[in-house]
Order: C-alpha cells, then structure tokens, then sequence
C-alpha cells in the first residue's frame, strides 16, 4: 500500500460520535483546581515535584549532577585515602625507630 491509499483510507474514516461523548465523559477531573484570577501557582522550591519542561534535557542534567557529586566523594575519599596512609607510615616510623632503640639497648646491656 502506498502513503495516498493509506491517506485516503483515513480520510474516508468518519469517527464514531457516541465513542466521542463516552471518552470524554470518562475523563477524569484535573487533579489540581483551576486558577482563579486572584490565584497565583505555587513557587517551584514549594511544589510537590518539580516541573520538568524538557526530559532529554533534564535527564542530562541530573546526569551531570550525580556525576559531580560521585566524583567530588571519590575526590574526598582520595584525601582521606590519603591521610590514613600518611598516619600508617608515621606509625610504622615510630615503630620502627623504638625497635632499632630497643635493639640498640640490648646490644648495649650485653
């Protein structure tokens, strides 16, 4: 079939009035009331969920976001690495050196 005959066909098609007035008396009432003129909508920061305008954009977003997060704890994670090696081979300095001291008083008392 090509695209004219498939145009055609739904052209042809006339739509059921009664299928018509049963959709739309099952809809369901909106979930927030209407604004009145006086209203004003809520401010973002105190919105239930955030308003999402571009989801490809907003997915990339998020994205970047938690990336960000995951890389600064691993960044600080790094740091603390870090100290705890640094405190180990001062322990193992310390250690060290009092055991050579030791050794040094045996070979003395000897």
């Amino acid at each position: 079939m090509t695209t004219q005959d498939l145009l055609e066909r739904a052209l042809a098609l006339k739509p059921d009035p009664l299928a018509r007035a049963t959709a739309v008396a099952i809809s369901p009432a909106p979930a927030t009331p209407p604004l009145t003129a006086g209203a004003n909508p809520l401010p973002r920061w105190r919105a239930l969920a955030p308003r999402r305008g571009h989801a490809l954009r907003d997915a990339i977003a998020h994205w970047l976001k938690d990336t960000g997060r995951w890389l600064s704890a691993r960044f600080v994670r790094k740091a603390a690495d870090r100290a705890r090696v640094a405190r180990a081979n001062a322990r193992h300095r310390a250690l060290q050196s009092q055991f050579e001291a030791l050794e040094a008083l045996r070979e003395v008392a000897k």
